[in-house]
């Protein structure tokens, strides 16, 4: 993992500071996220004092993390210009479409500079949708979107939870820069069927958080074996995960190729086992 986001609920400083503190230590880049919510406390003036803290912390990215969806195109335009004019860092803004808005909200953000936009779809699985539904619901959304930033110099990555094997055709219409699946998804199946594209992902969130150092190489090198080009958390990171199990996984992916090889290698998981693997 060379990118780690780091946030607080409550948007509390202190609490960030021995995170930010070690992911830079590790050689990671430490993403400073603002944990987005309106109130009368939750002021521009407020978010932007935020991020000239996490930015002298030393993170190499901001994040504008809308966990309810509520950030409207107005009010993204106005944060992410503001922290572009606050501080010189990528800023990266993720939000959902609970409220209908994030389409327009998505779009004022590249308008205002943002660097990175990233779309996550838990619905819009195969499992759930099928094929025709698949393409008529979540693609044909999804690429408006896409299209409508196209040309803007903002990278995109659509995450979409769980199987993907009933809608691979579908999924490789979506005119994202890269893909990232959950762990139940086989890297080398996704390979296999999506060609070239740039897929992300996807060492197991359960494991990072309940599994042992062992556990994360054997899953790294596995992701890497099976064509990931970026490798992550498959969605997220859990709290208590160890932080000695995210430097597995930086450990691994700096191993000389003698080095890696060495690594026992997980040829296959089963279905049922990815979901706790």
């Amino acid at each position: 993992i060379d990118i780690i986001r780091i946030f607080d609920a409550l948007n509390n400083i202190d609490n960030l500071k021995v995170a930010i503190e070690e992911t830079v230590k590790s050689g990671a880049l430490a993403s400073g996220t603002i944990s987005y919510t309106t109130s009368p406390v939750h002021t521009l003036e407020k978010y932007v004092d935020m991020v000239k803290e996490m930015a002298q912390m030393g993170v190499g990215s901001v994040c504008i993390k809308d966990m309810a969806g509520i950030l409207s195109p107005k009010s993204a335009y106005d944060l992410v210009s503001a922290i572009k004019d606050a501080v010189e860092l990528p800023v990266v803004v993720h939000t959902h479409s609970t409220t209908g808005l994030a389409f327009m909200t998505y779009l004022k953000a590249v308008e205002a500079g943002a660097d990175v936009i990233a779309i996550s779809d838990p619905s819009g699985t195969g499992e759930i949708l099928g094929p025709k539904f698949f393409e008529e619901y979540a693609v044909k959304y999804l690429n408006m979107l896409l299209d409508g930033i196209e040309n803007k110099h903002a990278g995109t990555i659509v995450h979409i939870c769980g199987q993907m094997r009933s809608v691979y055709e579908q999924i490789n219409m979506v005119h994202a820069d890269a893909l990232s699946f959950d762990a139940v998804v086989p890297m080398k199946e996704a390979r296999a069927n999506l060609g070239d594209r740039v897929l992300m992902g996807n060492v197991s969130t359960f494991a990072l958080e309940f599994g042992d150092e062992e556990r994360i190489e054997k899953l790294t090198k596995f992701c890497v074996r099976g064509g990931s080009n970026i490798i992550s958390p498959a969605c997220g990171l859990g709290t208590r995960s160890p932080i000695a199990n995210i430097h597995a996984i930086l450990k691994t992916l700096k191993m000389d190729e003698a080095e890696f090889e060495k690594v026992e290698t997980i040829t296959e998981i089963s279905e049922e086992e990815m979901k706790d693997a």
